[in-house]
């Protein structure tokens, strides 16, 4: 009886050992409604590192602006956040400036 006793506890937490806990869902990168078209009307990047940051801000010109070539990049930081300030090319040849709020993801690896 004692050992059947042991018997069933030792199995029960050798099955609670090897019970792995869920992983956390990590949120796909997103961005706001806003049109970028200045720092107070920045894209908001919702993201959980830079290489996914970045290809969210890609992924947003090419669904807003088709067709749009990448030409310079800058850097900023304003109102206590960290900015990146993109010039687009489009197709007609008009020159664009789009700013995205990166400080969800900037210097995250």
């Amino acid at each position: 009886m004692i050992r059947r006793l042991a018997l069933t506890a030792f199995a029960s937490l050798l099955l609670a050992a090897c019970q792995t806990t869920p992983e956390r869902a990590i949120p796909a990168p997103s961005w706001s409604s806003d049109d970028g078209s200045s720092m107070d009307r920045a894209v908001v990047i919702t993201a959980v590192n830079e290489p996914e940051g970045v290809n969210a801000e890609g992924t947003w010109a090419k669904a807003h602006l088709p067709g749009a070539l990448k030409k310079s990049q800058a850097l900023l930081k304003g109102h206590g956040r960290w900015y990146d300030s993109i010039d687009y090319q489009l197709p007609s040849g008009e020159k664009k400036t789009i700013y995205y709020d990166i400080s969800s993801f900037f210097g995250k690896l």
